[in-house]
């Protein structure tokens, strides 16, 4: 069921469902259900195990260095926004290592993810063969830029191909046998 609410939030904030729906923006969906599953998993887990990890202790660092930059910085609201910005994502990387702790949950996780990068390929199908490609892809507000849409599709959809194959064979990942 909590997977379920975290796969949802990735897909509201994917497809750009907010700005279609107004409903998701005005009742702010996506931040109010991450930080209810953020209050739930931590208070169920704590963060001991979470911050052994390299990775989230880097980002926790960097975090905090924001917050630190905020006293040097000429157009404090700048800094404020990346500040939040990064406490989002680490709420996000929080919430999927607390939720997404199974083969079986990281199946469906990356079907999901993988089932809404090709329905906005299929949204965005027009815009890919444009003599000039310059213009606004229709996704959420963080792939609507070519360069971060073509980077979600360049990285996700083969790291879930190779998952689904499960072989360590990597002419075989890479040819999709």
């Amino acid at each position: 069921m909590l997977t379920a609410l975290l796969i949802a939030i990735i897909g509201v904030e994917y497809l750009g469902l907010a700005a279609t729906f107004g409903i998701l923006k005005a009742t702010k969906f996506s931040l109010l259900a991450s930080l209810l599953l953020f209050g739930l998993m931590a208070s169920r887990n704590g963060f001991g195990k979470l911050l052994s990890f390299t990775q989230v202790r880097l980002i926790l660092a960097l975090t905090v260095m924001s917050i630190a930059s905020v006293m040097y910085a000429i157009v404090k609201t700048y800094v404020l926004d990346t500040v939040i910005t990064q406490i989002g994502y680490f709420i996000m990387l929080a919430n999927v290592y607390w939720l997404v702790d199974s083969g079986k949950k990281i199946q469906v996780f990356y079907t999901f993810m993988a089932g809404y990068l090709c329905y906005l390929v299929v949204l965005n199908y027009d815009m890919f063969f444009q003599a000039v490609r310059v213009g606004y892809f229709k996704a959420g507000y963080f792939l609507g830029d070519g360069n971060d849409f073509a980077w979600a599709l360049v990285t996700f959809l083969p790291l879930t191909i190779v998952l689904y194959r499960g072989t360590s064979n990597f002419l075989l990942r890479m040819t999709w046998l």
